[in-house]
């Protein structure tokens, strides 16, 4: 088989999202107050900053519960800002599974529920 040059770019081979920003990105891996946040949260939520959408990170268990059993519960909720199509995303997914042990972020299912978010609690 004869050798053929190839229009090959590593930057096309790739589906890493864009980088965050730095700033952002170090406070999710690296800030203690914002680990504490989030360790003392029974619900997280992401918000996208570019398009305003939220997504469930952590809390998808209560959220079942409550609706399975349809008896309120107090929970306490964390919405975190970031630029969902960047590598901010990935840095909470990583931030939320080591603090809180998994992650049940869905990868943007569309089988979604809007749900206003308030920072407090849930009951």
């Amino acid at each position: 088989m004869p050798n053929v040059k190839t229009n090959y770019s590593e930057k096309s081979a790739t589906h890493d999202p864009p980088p965050g920003r730095p700033e952002k990105t170090a406070e999710l891996l690296h800030d203690a107050a914002f680990h504490t946040t989030l360790r003392d949260a029974d619900i997280i939520f992401g918000s996208d900053e570019a398009t305003g959408k939220a997504f469930l990170m952590y809390g998808k268990r209560l959220l079942e519960r409550i609706v399975w059993t349809n008896k309120s519960e107090t929970a306490s909720v964390a919405k975190v800002p970031i630029l969902q199509a960047t590598t901010e995303l990935e840095a909470l997914i990583a931030a939320v599974t080591v603090i809180k042990g998994r992650c049940d972020y869905n990868g943007g299912d569309k089988r979604s529920v809007t749900v206003p978010i308030t920072e407090g609690n849930l009951s």
